[in-house]
């Protein structure tokens, strides 16, 4: 279990190196000039786009990781359901991820502070992502009787 939260935590922790580098291209692109007018037509589809591709996914991913995580604790192949949850972990760092980092990235060629309050939402989603062998033996039922009463489970 635990090469499998490090593996996770190297995903989790290479979005937040990636925001730096998108926030520091995206500041070069706006002092630079290379931006779009927000008023303009292709500047309001852009920002009508990124809203539904920066905070509709997110209930829609964790409502289906929550799903496939009370089906995987019922599989008894150990292998096979730490293979699974592995993957399925790894899905949703990098949807939300990549929610941040348009976010951001738009934030600074749009200018516009609401993509900024969008990439915070991400942000925040993200931070409970945060992977860990507490939450993966929550999230899969893998606790026994004496672990669930020190959680208050």
């Amino acid at each position: 279990m635990q090469k499998i939260i490090s593996q996770l935590k190297l995903v989790y922790y290479t979005f937040f190196v990636l925001v730096f580098v998108v926030a520091l291209s995206g500041y070069w692109l706006l002092k630079n000039g290379y931006t779009i007018d927000y008023q303009s037509q292709i500047g309001i589809t852009l920002q009508t786009i990124l809203y539904i591709v920066i905070i509709a996914p997110i209930p829609l991913l964790l409502s289906f990781f929550n799903r496939t995580c009370k089906k995987l604790a019922k599989i008894d192949d150990e292998q096979f359901k730490f293979s699974q949850y592995k993957k399925y972990s790894i899905l949703k760092i990098v949807v939300i991820g990549i929610g941040l980092l348009l976010g951001v990235f738009f934030f600074y060629v749009l200018n516009r502070q609401s993509l900024l309050f969008c990439a915070a939402i991400s942000a925040v989603v993200l931070f409970f992502c945060k992977p860990s062998i507490t939450k993966m033996q929550i999230e899969l039922d893998n606790l026994d009787e004496e672990q669930q009463e020190n959680l208050g489970i």
